[in-house]
């Protein structure tokens, strides 16, 4: 089902799509992960997917802070689970939410805790400033 919230999301990633169109595919593909999401809770593809694509809808739309929540909830459940690089992301983006929203301290904390565990991830590494 994953898949499908993905294909969704497919015209506007490619930017064929925009406005209300673009508000149609997404809420869209938010139905299919809501679905994945109430059938397992932890399933990281949907949750992840579903952070993503809150993170990006225009900030009158309010949609950023459940962005920062599902990011947030994906932290708590990597902790329990053997590192897998892309997991850096999850803190990559929860720490540039946070400073979009004005909280560099937060920011930094976010990318820090990405760092400990990812030391070689590059984009951490620059927002940092350790490259």
């Amino acid at each position: 089902m994953n898949q499908l919230g993905y294909a969704y999301l497919q015209p506007i990633i490619r930017g064929g799509v925009a406005g209300m169109d673009a508000g149609k595919w997404s809420m869209k593909a938010d139905g299919i992960y809501d679905q994945v999401l109430a059938a397992d809770s932890e399933n990281w593809d949907a949750r992840f997917s579903k952070a993503i694509s809150y993170s990006f809808w225009p900030p009158m739309f309010g949609k950023q802070p459940e962005a920062i929540r599902h990011f947030e909830i994906l932290v708590g459940q990597q902790e329990n689970q053997v590192a897998n690089s892309q997991f850096s992301q999850t803190h990559l983006l929860l720490g540039n939410l946070y400073e979009q929203q004005g909280n560099h301290e937060k920011a930094m904390a976010a990318w820090q805790v990405g760092y400990d565990r990812f030391p070689d991830d590059a984009n951490l590494r620059k927002q940092l400033g350790l490259e």
